[in-house]
């Protein structure tokens, strides 16, 4: 639990950096220094193999393949894999 407590405790450290400058009206400013998360990119086999386990329920293995192929996409997050396969099951059939 401690040292669960000092990491938080340095987390908060580097997240806040203290401008340079004379306080106004007794106010320091501060600038909030907030890490934006990298999100994992699959590949296409990836997703189809997982497909039963990630997407809805129908999705199978070949559309994901297909979907994706149709875009030129050979990796991608699951959010965009998700939209871009939800836009192929419910595009208009001609």
């Amino acid at each position: 639990m401690a040292t669960e407590k000092a990491k938080k405790e340095d987390v908060k450290k580097e997240s806040v950096k203290e401008m340079s400058g004379e306080p106004i009206n007794g106010v320091r400013k501060v600038e909030v220094v907030v890490p934006i998360p990298i999100l994992s990119e699959y590949s296409v086999e990836e997703l189809a193999e997982n497909a039963a386990i990630i997407f809805e329920k129908g999705v199978w293995p070949e559309c994901v393949i297909a979907a994706l192929q149709s875009k030129g996409i050979s990796k991608t997050t699951v959010d965009n894999a998700k939209s871009i396969i939800d836009d192929f099951m419910n595009r208009e059939v001609m």
